[in-house]
């Protein structure tokens, strides 16, 4: 998983790392992502994500848009986090307070529980 500024080979921060993050909760929530289907090549899934992102973020694109990284209304988060990250400078830090109370405010929302269950308590 990697940022779109890595695929162009531009210099990486904070933001990049959050960005690669992002679609890895993505392709969690969705069991895939939108460019993983089509050639392998970099360029082409260069191209296949910015497509997504861009997607994603434009206000009024249906959750259930094909290219999009959000697949259910579950999913907001994710266009949360993405249009904080597309906001920051290369020298910017992420507000990750914000970006771990967004994740908690949906995981509540999704699962009905105020409180995160530890690791334990799935067995």
């Amino acid at each position: 998983y990697a940022s779109v500024n890595a695929h162009n080979g531009d210099a990486q921060s904070y933001r990049d790392d959050l960005e690669a993050l992002i679609y890895v909760l993505a392709y969690f929530m969705n069991g895939g992502l939108p460019w993983d289907e089509g050639g392998n090549m970099d360029a082409d899934i260069a191209a296949r994500k910015k497509k997504a992102v861009v997607d994603s973020i434009v206000a009024g694109e249906s959750p259930e848009g094909s290219t999009s990284l959000v697949r259910s209304d579950s999913g907001v988060v994710i266009t949360e986090l993405l249009t904080h990250c597309r906001a920051l400078s290369f020298d910017d830090r992420p507000d990750y307070a914000w970006c771990q109370a967004e994740l908690v405010k949906a995981y509540t929302a999704a699962t009905g529980r105020e409180e995160l269950m530890e690791d334990w308590e799935w067995i």
